[in-house]
């Protein structure tokens, strides 16, 4: 029998906080080209975490589940899928640096330069969260707030999840995880795309959400 994600939840004020976490994607079967049929690449990370997700929701009611199920209730959604949507299915610019010398060692042996699809096998992604629901979005001047993010208030609970990693092939690393942690007077959120690639490039793309008690 198929096990589900583990699901917990957390209220902080008027916002409830969804954490789902599950187990690698299978390398084989129903899910796994499911997932692959749901994306445009011709290849997917190593180590996919398919039904881990964190959802932020506004939630003024005390019916949490009625709140969750309401495609107007306000949500912010991290997860796999979402973030691989958003890898370039068809262009590269990044190569590892033995890969010239590799081509010309080959170039008279045309079974070995075969043409490969171009997509960004290191899976970059400007992924920074899913919304849903009937949200007021406008551009804002203020930053985060750093003297409240370097306050030691004491922290309710701590999240740290990861939704896909790669070793591009033992060249490297490319990995895109989430942090969250709770405090009384409000949380924080982190999500960083990390990549690494050997000898060529070190790239971070970070999204950081804050809220505070007086932010209302």
């Amino acid at each position: 029998m198929e096990q589900t994600a583990k699901c917990s939840l957390h209220r902080i004020d008027d916002w409830l906080i969804v954490l789902k976490e599950h187990h690698i994607l299978k390398s084989l079967g129903k899910e796994r080209e499911a997932f692959e049929k749901s994306l445009e690449l011709p290849a997917i990370p190593e180590m996919i975490f398919d039904q881990n997700s964190l959802s932020i929701c506004f939630c003024q009611s005390n019916n949490m589940s009625e709140e969750l199920d309401n495609e107007k209730t306000c949500k912010i959604v991290f997860n796999a899928l979402d973030a691989l949507k958003l890898v370039d299915p068809k262009n590269i610019t990044i190569e590892v640096p033995f890969a010239k010398d590799w081509r010309e060692s080959r170039a008279n042996n045309v079974g070995d330069l075969v043409a490969h699809r171009p997509y960004d096998w290191t899976f970059t992604t400007p992924y920074a969260g899913t919304l849903s629901g009937l949200w007021d979005v406008s551009p804002a001047s203020e930053g985060l707030d750093m003297d409240y993010l370097r306050r030691k208030d004491p922290i309710h609970f701590f999240i740290n999840t990861t939704l896909y990693e790669d070793e591009l092939g033992d060249n490297g690393v490319s990995i895109l995880n989430i942090k969250f942690r709770a405090m009384s007077s409000g949380f924080f959120l982190l999500q960083r795309f990390f990549l690494r690639v050997d000898g060529g490039l070190l790239r971070v793309y970070d999204t950081r959400l804050q809220w505070r008690q007086n932010d209302w």
